[in-house]
């Protein structure tokens, strides 16, 4: 797995890495990492790597489970400043609505958890 090969590579030790492997979602994700937490009485702090876009929405379900982890957001999906000319802040661009789908996503998702009592 990248995570945890990344995080040995940075002197943690492998033994201290639990990983969730079974999850299809994030709501099973925090109750998989609840029951790992649990099980083998792990002590803080966690540690919730998520894309930056969905990371509000994984908190959320993850304090839910009971886990209160300090946040790594990855993904940004932003574009570099040193690349932009004068056109790209006046002219529309046909590649931001190809990321709209995800953000109505979290959205979306955000309101069915709280609706549903998921988050």
């Amino acid at each position: 797995m990248f995570i945890k090969q990344r995080l040995t590579e940075l002197g943690i030790p492998a033994e201290q890495i639990f990983t969730d492997t079974s999850s299809r979602n994030t709501l099973e994700n925090a109750r998989f990492s609840k029951k790992i937490i649990d099980s083998f009485h792990i002590q803080g702090p966690y540690l919730l790597v998520s894309s930056a876009m969905h990371l509000p929405r994984a908190q959320m379900v993850f304090k839910k489970a009971g886990i209160n982890a300090d946040l790594y957001p990855c993904d940004f999906g932003s574009k570099g400043i040193m690349n932009n000319f004068f056109e790209d802040y006046i002219l529309p661009s046909s590649l931001a609505l190809n990321h709209w789908d995800n953000w109505i996503k979290e959205i979306v998702g955000t309101i069915a958890y709280k609706i549903t009592g998921k988050g």
